[in-house]
């Protein structure tokens, strides 16, 4: 899984422990067969810096294909599911820039997956995800279709 913090962490309420942050952040799964996953969720990070997803909302998962062309990453986003009630594709955000092209730097990935701007995807080892899986069985099943795959 690759990770980027959409913004700074922040502590939820002033009477939280402090220790514990929350920020919006994007993860992104180039899987073997060629399946993509992109979940726009909140972290919640523990004082032992383990990450978790917050199971509040909003939360956005795309789910599309990749192909690798060199030091290229060409990603289609085929279905997209938002937590807080489907719109049609023509209005979808994330499907008006159905074609993505990324690039490899190193053991990250450097472009924009649904971000204001680009950035670096960086490999993350201490995020627990159990749901994952299910985050992207809901982008399966939405009925907000964004492009068919490049032939």
């Amino acid at each position: 899984m690759l990770l980027r913090l959409d913004a700074p962490w922040t502590t939820p309420s002033p009477d939280a422990d402090r220790r514990v942050r929350t920020a919006p952040a994007t993860i992104a799964t180039f899987r073997a067969g060629g399946e993509f996953v992109e979940l726009h969720c909140w972290l919640i990070e523990q004082p032992d810096e383990t990450l978790y997803i917050a199971s509040r909302n909003p939360r956005v998962v795309a789910i599309g294909t990749w192909k690798q062309r060199g030091d290229a990453i060409d990603v289609t986003r085929t279905r997209v599911a938002r937590s807080t009630g489907a719109q049609a594709a023509a209005t979808d955000p994330l499907c008006a820039e159905a074609r993505l092209t990324l690039r490899i730097s190193g053991n990250s990935v450097l472009g924009n997956v649904g971000a204001s701007e680009s950035g670096a995807y960086a490999p993350v080892t201490r995020l627990v995800a159990p749901d994952f899986d299910a985050y992207a069985e809901e982008a399966r099943r939405s009925p907000v279709t964004c492009a068919k795959e490049k032939e």
